[in-house]
């Protein structure tokens, strides 16, 4: 895909040589007349084109390719004014926030005479659908450097946009059990634990294994195994607050970050879902699975008090981690608590 100010490009010398008249009582204008000898060149360029008249911003020439992005081959535009422009759709930043006027890039040409380099917006057009769009934007001169006209060029991305969102989606949460991704997961609990340093929030961490787990998959079969790993995922999610965060970190291993939340009550959460999965029968179509789980539960409060300092991601970690090998030490099927 060329780049939007390629036709910038083409824009803007044409501009310099041929689109205005000598100066007169009036002052600077654009050559409509020549601007239709060209008209033919940009009408069917793949990259939406609009040009506005400066100061007043009105629309004095658009491509087929905005009245495609629109969806209304019959949309008045051109003729409008930029205020009008404005209306006629929404222009919104990368974080959703909605562009006033100047800010647009098109307003931001016709208003500071500044160039807006390939910029990432969301576009909502009148029947309410939101579309992605690559923008940049430049202000058009006379030879006496006065501002007189800006076009603006983008290029609907929407589909790379939504392919990017999903490559995304599939990064970021575990394709198997739909909890997030060991890295996604690490990268939230590090947030919320410099959050809670801040704070001075108690933060609890759960480390679970499920028991014998190559039993299974060696007695049931690989594809039991994975519905056993889908529905002990479903029990962890069902037993949680929203807020809370589970994510998969091995084959058969499992975080629970519990924010706000003291060691004494990080127990009782994790005896009440280690109950619900001891009751649990999983059925497959290999059989009906009974499985049993782990637990190794940190707090960043008692690994504090321990050491003397506030833990790392990595302390609290291994401290679930020494927990957890206790509590299958000690025959499973249990919690322990890590220092």
């Amino acid at each position: 895909m060329p780049s939007p100010l390629a036709a910038h490009r083409l824009i803007l010398a044409l501009s310099q040589r041929r689109w205005v008249t000598p100066m007169n009582k009036l002052g600077r204008q654009l050559d409509l007349h020549l601007l239709s000898h060209i008209q033919g060149a940009l009408d069917y360029s793949p990259a939406c084109i609009i040009i506005a008249k400066a100061p007043s911003g009105e629309v004095i020439y658009i491509n087929e390719a905005v009245r495609k992005f629109r969806g209304q081959t019959d949309a008045p535009l051109t003729g409008i004014d930029l205020e009008q422009y404005v209306l006629s759709w929404k222009e919104f930043d990368a974080t959703g926030r909605q562009l006033a006027g100047h800010e647009m890039p098109l307003g931001v040409a016709l208003t500071e005479g500044r160039v807006v380099e390939e910029q990432e917006i969301i576009v909502e057009l009148d029947n309410g659908t939101r579309r992605w769009a690559l923008v940049s934007a430049a202000p058009i001169f006379d030879d006496q450097n006065h501002l007189i006209a800006a076009s603006v060029v983008w290029y609907d991305i929407t589909e790379r946009k939504q392919l990017e969102a999903k490559l995304q989606r599939e990064a970021d949460f575990d394709s198997l059990t739909t909890v997030l991704a060991r890295q996604r997961l690490l990268e939230t609990a590090q947030r919320i634990l410099a959050r809670s340093a801040r704070d001075k929030e108690a933060v609890s961490l759960l480390m679970f294994d499920l028991d014998h787990f190559k039993s299974i998959n060696d007695h049931y079969g690989h594809l039991a195994g994975d519905e056993v790993l889908r529905s002990f995922a479903g029990i962890l999610k069902r037993g949680v607050r929203p807020s809370d965060v589970i994510g998969r970190v091995g084959g058969e291993e499992f975080v629970l970050l519990l924010q706000g939340v003291d060691v004494d009550v990080a127990v009782k959460v994790g005896e009440k879902l280690r109950a619900e999965v001891a009751r649990s029968v999983i059925t497959t179509d290999s059989g009906d699975v009974s499985i049993t789980t782990s637990i190794g539960i940190s707090s960043n409060l008692l690994v504090q008090a321990a050491s003397g300092h506030y833990p790392t991601l990595e302390a609290l970690l291994a401290s679930a981690d020494d927990a957890l090998y206790q509590s299958k030490h000690n025959g499973r099927n249990r919690i322990a608590i890590g220092h």
